[in-house]
């Protein structure tokens, strides 16, 4: 088996997602970055001709050792996908001038949220379509005043997490491990395709201001070639908010699995279904306060009905609220 073959081989066992959200941004930066170079930058400008012939250069060899080389680092920053996540959702940490960033940060979307929630309890009837609008944006990219995040993409996920299961007493994140064997193939498949591409869109925002900062760099002494940095940043905004998009989407498709299976996962549970909106969320806030350790499982009754089985490969995507 020569070198390409089993590069292959290799890429494919990693899997699809492997090189959607991975591979492929960190292929393109580093080629990019090794193209710079190669064209002459930082001495001189870029020069297409000098590219072309460092290219032409490249055996076989070489260029099968900088494929491994991409697929070594690519393997090497896996591990960064949920930090780069948690960065652009705003967890900026603990200390001074992050605290300090995230503050000026949240209070700027505090404003657009209250300015959101005063026009959506207006009543002047030309307003209607205004009204609407400010409503909807409102629930789909706002969580309450103090759950508040620095970025855009922080408060539409923390917004869905705090609408999906909240509706119904359960807290989204403690619940939704215990939820999730109960969807069917076609709601996981579908979830599963909005979270690759949201994480593909992040690393691609990720990849593509370290690609601006470097050609930044490199190009410094070249000034009119600083509008590739200026071009990278604004395909790195444009990333940013397919990423809010993706968000948007993975926030619907959450509380569609807990409007359609809740009840699969309570019956699992060996709890009674509750028989009104009033008896379900005081069933379900006590069930969240015991997953997460708030107190102990006094209050909650159980049952001997198991009738809810996981989802499989077999399973077909039905309701469980009957």
């Amino acid at each position: 088996m020569n070198v390409a073959s089993f590069l292959t081989d290799g890429i494919e066992r990693l899997g699809l997602r492997f090189v959607r959200v991975n591979l492929l941004p960190t292929g393109t930066l580093t080629l990019f970055v090794i193209a710079l170079v190669n064209s002459g930058a930082p001495g001189t400008a870029p020069d297409w001709h000098r590219l072309m012939r460092a290219m032409q250069a490249l055996d076989t060899l070489n260029s099968a050792a900088i494929g491994l080389l991409i697929v070594i680092v690519a393997l090497a920053l896996e591990a960064l996908q949920t930090p780069i996540v948690r960065m652009f959702e705003g967890y900026w940490g603990a200390g001074r001038l992050a605290g300090y960033l995230g503050g000026i940060r949240a209070r700027h979307w505090r404003k657009k949220r209250e300015k959101l929630r005063k026009l959506s309890y207006s009543e002047n009837p030309a307003d209607k379509h205004s009204i609407l609008h400010a409503d909807q944006k409102l629930q789909a990219e706002f969580p309450s005043h103090d759950r508040v995040l620095p970025t855009r993409l922080g408060n539409i996920l923390r917004a869905a997490e705090d609408s999906a299961g909240q509706r119904y007493g359960l807290q989204t994140v403690a619940l939704w491990p215990r939820l999730y064997p109960f969807i069917g193939v076609t709601l996981q498949a579908a979830l599963g395709d909005v979270r690759d591409r949201l994480d593909m869109a992040l690393r691609w925002v990720f990849y593509l201001l370290i690609g601006a900062i470097v050609s930044a760099a490199l190009l410094a002494q070249h000034h009119y070639w600083l509008t590739l940095p200026a071009a990278l940043s604004l395909l790195a905004l444009g990333a940013y908010l397919s990423a809010c998009l993706a968000a948007k989407s993975y926030g619907v498709l959450l509380a569609t699995a807990f409007d359609l299976h809740r009840f699969d996962m309570l019956r699992a549970m060996r709890l009674p279904l509750p028989q009104n909106e009033s008896e379900e969320k005081t069933t379900g806030q006590a069930l969240s306060a015991f997953l997460t350790g708030q107190k102990n499982s006094h209050g909650l009754p159980y049952t001997t009905d198991t009738g809810a089985k996981p989802a499989n490969e077999n399973t077909a995507l039905s309701g469980g609220d009957d």
